[in-house]
């Protein structure tokens, strides 16, 4: 949940998911068990494999710097 007073202050791009893995270029993060590989890049693939996926709630006007990407994925 983002609130309505909430900011992102990053030089970065940012992506808040509900994915229960996320796929870089060398392996997979995933939100419970192990995982391979590292949390450098930027995701290529999002794995939904929980029978009902969370949300993602913003409340706010967030923004990242231009040329920047900001993504939500519920």
């Amino acid at each position: 949940i983002f609130g309505s007073g909430a900011s992102l202050n990053l030089p970065a791009s940012f992506t808040a998911t509900t994915a229960s893995a996320i796929g870089f270029g060398n392996g997979w993060f995933n939100a419970s068990g192990s995982s391979s590989g590292s949390l450098v890049g930027d995701p290529q693939s999002f794995a939904f494999t929980m029978p009902q996926p969370g949300v993602i709630v913003n409340g706010a006007t967030l923004a990242v710097t231009t040329g920047r990407d900001l993504t939500l994925l519920g």
